[in-house]
């Protein structure tokens, strides 16, 4: 989960699209982008807030390149990274299912406000990725799990 000492020698290949089962439209915000496409946008003040009825738990999110990419890291930015505020009343995803190529990896998160890193013990080659948030750290004030950025990086 640290941050790899040098991704200074790694490329970001960007997502060219992303879906979720669910996103949040906001009457009081409505130029607020709240889809899945906020994940994969590089700006982690925007994020995808979930629209479905509790707390996130059971939401799916799948992100594709538009060809096969060969990933050894993902970074999550997990949560509303607008404000604190925002940060602290939203849920923030603790446990999802990462599914690549028929794969299923379990990821644990904390809390905190930072930058989580998975590595890949071998690098992997995928087009599409699936999510699957399985718990969640609750929010204080709002059920709409949110997720400011999800980035891989490729050799």
């Amino acid at each position: 989960d640290a941050q790899p000492s040098d991704l200074g020698n790694y490329r970001r290949p960007s997502f060219s699209s992303a879906n979720a089962a669910s996103h949040l439209f906001q009457k009081d915000h409505p130029d607020y982008d709240n889809s899945a496409r906020s994940i994969i946008d590089g700006d982690y003040i925007t994020s995808w807030q979930d629209g479905g009825s509790g707390n996130g738990t059971g939401e799916t999110i799948t992100l594709n390149f538009d060809s096969e990419k060969t990933v050894k890291y993902m970074e999550f930015q997990l949560g509303n990274w607008r404000t604190d505020r925002y940060y602290n009343i939203n849920p923030i995803p603790r446990q999802m299912t990462m599914t690549i190529n028929g794969k299923q990896y379990s990821l644990e998160f904390t809390d905190a406000k930072i930058s989580h890193y998975v590595e890949f013990e071998e690098a992997l080659t995928f087009k599409t990725v699936d999510f699957r948030i399985e718990s969640v750290y609750t929010g204080s004030e709002t059920k709409d799990c949110c997720i400011a950025e999800i980035t891989a990086y490729s050799e």
